[in-house]
């Protein structure tokens, strides 16, 4: 009994992410997306009807009818909740194999990173308390649901916080070498031989790496959210656009900012939506920035094609190591974790950790009392702690004990 999740744009621009069993979306969990996730983006609605997905094709394995069971008043069983955390695990090659009830060495079993088992695990504990609830008439209470969902707490895969971290911003050597190959006319430029394809590109890189925007807020830039005069680029939250003709809406995840950009980028992007941008016909049908150029529709451009654009990237330049969007956002923090080190340098450490906390979060779009600027500052501040001890250690090795010496 296949699942399918289906992404859907009612007319006044509202999308929702379903989950459809025989191309008929399923009662529940449609219930769930609409009353309680509705405020949430189409992305994570997405990743819970998903994961959702995963636990209707445990059930189908395991013969439990979820509806049925919670209707009667009784809760998954110890075994149960332990063989639901352990289905979370596979990969979907591995679940495929399982389904088709081919049986398997132990050697064969892949498994899913852990915080996206835990990710699974989560979402879909989220929707077992919501549905018996809904189907007991019970509150948070009741013994049945707690013992459940203690069950399976018990048995989530655990996230280790303070593992150690690959680097994830760019080398200087790094840097150096993705702006010098992105150029429209170096010889070694990746992309299509199309001039208006390689100066979209390299504003999309430029983009990144100037504002640290996400991938989204840069598919779902408009032209009028360019400043041409005061060179700035403004970032708004339109969810549920009905102008996007776009079913997997890119948008603004969180704050609305303005971010300063420089006056050569601002040249570049003058000059692709007067040239590049302007002689595509269907461009003229909708306000986005960014277009597809390919067979001249003129579409705004999708968060998937700016993936394929990095990924082109890594495949052509191996110097680069895994190249994605989010690492410039990440690039963008620790250069500016840079600049604010320099230029504060003057100031009381707790005055620049203020205005370093606050004006990041704003340019980041986060809330100022969050804790993310803590998280993208960590590589630069275990930089800082490591030259810290570094210098400590130098001072050390000129110390020489007194047994030490010749006899």
């Amino acid at each position: 009994m296949d699942y399918k999740v289906e992404l859907l744009k009612v007319e006044d621009g509202r999308r929702f992410a379903l989950l459809l069993q025989h191309g008929i979306p399923v009662y529940y969990p449609s219930l769930y997306i609409t009353t309680q996730k509705r405020g949430s983006s189409l992305h994570t609605q997405r990743n819970i009807q998903h994961h959702l997905r995963l636990l209707y094709s445990w059930c189908e394995l395991e013969g439990v009818q979820l509806e049925e069971r919670f209707g009667s008043g009784e809760a998954l069983k110890g075994s149960e909740c332990l063989s639901l955390v352990d289905f979370c695990a596979w990969d979907s090659a591995t679940i495929n194999r399982i389904r088709s009830g081919a049986r398997l060495l132990k050697s064969a079993y892949t498994e899913v990173e852990r915080h996206e088992a835990s990710a699974r695990v989560g979402h879909i504990t989220d929707y077992l308390k919501f549905l018996y609830k809904k189907l007991v008439g019970c509150g948070d209470n009741d013994l049945g649901l707690s013992a459940m969902l203690q069950e399976i707490k018990s048995y989530k895969p655990k996230v280790k916080k303070h593992r150690q971290r690959s680097r994830i911003e760019l080398t200087t050597d790094q840097e150096a070498i993705l702006l010098e190959k992105i150029m429209p006319n170096h010889p070694e430029n990746p992309w299509s031989a199309n001039p208006d394809v390689r100066l979209r590109n390299l504003i999309i890189v430029h983009v990144l790496l100037e504002t640290g925007m996400r991938r989204s807020e840069l598919a779902a830039l408009r032209v009028s959210d360019i400043d041409f005069v005061n060179p700035a680029v403004s970032i708004y939250r339109r969810h549920n656009d009905r102008i996007d003709p776009r079913t997997l809406q890119p948008q603004a995840k969180t704050g609305e900012r303005s971010i300063p950009l420089s006056p050569a980028l601002i040249e570049q992007i003058d000059n692709y939506v007067l040239h590049s941008r302007a002689k595509v016909s269907g461009a003229k049908t909708h306000p986005f920035l960014l277009i597809s150029h390919r067979g001249g529709n003129g579409s705004p451009i999708s968060v998937k094609t700016i993936n394929y654009i990095f990924g082109q990237l890594s495949k052509a330049f191996p110097a680069l190591g895994r190249l994605f969007p989010h690492k410039l956002r990440h690039h963008w923090n620790y250069n500016y974790s840079r600049l604010v080190d320099e230029k504060m340098k003057d100031l009381p450490e707790d005055d620049r950790r203020t205005f370093d906390q606050n004006s990041r979060a704003y340019l980041m779009g986060w809330k100022p009392e969050g804790t993310m600027a803590q998280v993208y500052n960590r590589r630069f501040d275990e930089d800082k702690a490591k030259q810290l001890l570094e210098q400590r250690d130098s001072k050390f090795q000129t110390v020489k004990r007194e047994r030490d010496d010749p006899k």
